[in-house]
């Protein structure tokens, strides 16, 4: 199963070793996780917090991911532009998975390894929301993981062995907080699938998308003056109790800023 894709990622983890902090200077405490995969008794296991500065992170008992104790959030609070899934909110830089660091240990020999996006379940939300995980190309969205699929190669992010792909990113269609489960697994068989690592993917709420479509544009303007002339509660935009011309200038102020 020695993809292009792998082999990339495979190339990946050699070269782009000093931009994870093997290398140089020490950095900063980390500004993302780095996830990856180790082996013990032939189970694999899904271990953080092992580069400088990432000693933040952590994976605790129950399999949450924390960040300075609390609960990670993967943030996916800016709108995608590329292709595919233009307008969909997208994480960006927050989370990297890896299968590379281990590799010289010989812990991980034989292996190809998965992550598969084994659960996504609404805390508020979609009910049933769906997950991408996936690469950036020039603007496009390449080697995607859906949450969606009923293949387990489909719902995984391929690594392969000491694979280290850079510019992934995550992607929901609706706001809302979700709890995500990731499972690492090897499809050459050589080693037992990891307990669940468990963390958060949020997407905030956006009060000038007032139709909920995902985009703020003009349709939105048009929804909340409509609301505004029937004197909907909706239409009480800066929550006074009252709806008046107060309303449309905090829409308006809302709506030329964006999300």
């Amino acid at each position: 199963m020695a993809t292009k894709r792998a082999l990339n990622g495979m190339i990946g983890g050699l070269v782009g070793a000093a931009a994870c902090g093997l290398v140089g200077a020490p950095s900063a405490v980390a500004d993302h996780a780095h996830v990856t995969v180790d082996t013990a008794n032939g189970q694999i296991k899904i271990v953080t917090g092992y580069l400088f500065g990432e000693d933040n992170f952590t994976i605790d008992e129950d399999g949450w991911l924390r960040e300075d104790g609390e609960i990670f959030r993967l943030v996916c609070d800016q709108t995608w532009g590329g292709t595919p899934h233009t307008g969909w909110p997208v994480g960006i830089e927050q989370m990297t998975l890896t299968s590379d660091y281990f590799g010289a240990t010989g812990r991980l020999d034989g292996g190809h390894f998965w992550y598969e996006l084994a659960g996504v379940t609404a805390i508020e939300g979609d009910p049933t929301p769906t997950l991408i995980w996936a690469e950036e190309f020039n603007g496009t969205l390449v080697g995607i993981a859906d949450s969606d699929s009923a293949d387990r190669s489909k719902r995984s992010f391929e690594l392969g062995f000491i694979g280290h792909i850079h510019e992934q990113r995550q992607l929901i269609e609706q706001p809302g907080l979700y709890e995500v489960s990731l499972i690492a697994w090897d499809s050459n068989g050589v080693y037992g699938d990891s307990a669940p690592v468990r963390f958060y993917v949020e997407v905030p709420g956006c009060d000038a998308d007032i139709n909920g479509d995902g985009v703020v544009n003009t349709q939105d303007v048009l929804a909340f003056l409509n609301l505004w002339a029937a004197g909907d509660a909706r239409g009480d935009f800066n929550g006074d109790g009252t709806v008046n011309t107060q309303d449309v200038l905090a829409f308006l102020n809302a709506w030329n800023t964006g999300c």
